[in-house]
């Protein structure tokens, strides 16, 4: 088997189908990379894509820390609050967490679970949730 194949089979187990192959997902993702542009033709390469880059293209990339480079919004920042709690039949207690009105469970950065009261912090781009202490 390869490793793809681990990987999916993975996700088929059917004690994982609450969600918790979260984990597993990611893994998948990391292996696959990100999905190729639809909007490229299929018969350009990547190969043919960077030698039709000009060195004047590649120069006009501004530094990181330039002006254009830091033009992101600051991050919302808030507590973490319980949205929900609930007992499972086997008498666990299950929480739904939330922060600024949006779903949380891990930080962006860490991938430690967020916990009711912690600071968190929200990207207004893109949304992903963050504790503040690891901004």
């Amino acid at each position: 088997f390869t490793d793809l194949d681990l990987l999916v089979s993975r996700l088929d187990d059917p004690n994982l189908r609450d969600g918790t192959n979260y984990d597993t997902l990611l893994l998948l993702s990391d292996f696959l990379g990100p999905a190729p542009n639809r909007s490229l033709s299929t018969t350009t390469t990547t190969t043919d894509r960077v030698a039709s880059l000009s060195s004047t293209s590649i120069n006009h990339i501004p530094p990181l820390n330039s002006p254009q480079s830091l033009s992101l919004p600051p991050p919302l920042l808030g507590r973490v609050a319980v949205e929900r709690r609930r007992k499972t039949k086997d008498g666990r207690v299950k929480i739904k967490l939330s922060l600024l009105d949006s779903g949380v469970d891990k930080c962006g950065i860490c991938l430690s679970q967020f916990k009711e009261g912690n600071s968190g912090a929200v990207s207004p781009a893109c949304k992903h949730a963050f504790h503040e202490k690891c901004l």
